[in-house]
């Protein structure tokens, strides 16, 4: 898929609370390789931990590269000025890939929902649906019915 990596070199990065055997250990070291993700330091992922919206801006950014937003961009979020992740997020934002709240607040320390990560990600690399979502806790209403159905199609 769009979102898979070739690793270099995986046997240069350890991370202590990473399970050799994880379903998910591979993309992890894959886009440690690709400095899309970093870890924390000190050997240590943050694996299980929740993703803020401004990592999930972070990671999309350095794996996309979209073109930085230069001063004459209208920042659209009140809420980032002076965060870590403002110059990924204003370039998202430039880019059309991601959306705050529609209250000016993009809410860089809020914790991403699954259907929030559905939306970026359809969005950054265009999924399209041509099909419906078989999940049956997705509302048929819901705003992020056609980025979850693009994301299980693709």
């Amino acid at each position: 898929g769009a979102f898979t990596a070739k690793a270099d070199n995986t046997d240069s990065l350890k991370f202590s609370d990473v399970p050799a055997n994880h379903w998910s250990t591979k993309a992890i070291y894959d886009l440690t390789n690709r400095k899309v993700v970093q870890g924390y330091g000190n050997n240590i992922f943050g694996f299980g931990d929740n993703v803020t919206r401004g990592q999930v801006a972070r990671m999309i950014y350095m794996y996309v590269k979209p073109a930085d937003a230069d001063a004459s961009f209208k920042n659209p979020f009140t809420d980032i000025k002076g965060h870590l992740f403002e110059k990924e997020i204003r370039a998202l934002a430039k880019a059309g890939l991601v959306n705050g709240f529609g209250d000016g607040k993009y809410g860089p320390d809020d914790i991403l929902t699954r259907e929030q990560m559905a939306q970026v990600l359809t969005n950054a690399f265009k999924f399209k649906a041509t099909k419906t979502t078989k999940f049956a806790d997705v509302d048929k209403n819901s705003w992020s019915y056609g980025a979850i159905s693009a994301l299980e199609e693709n």
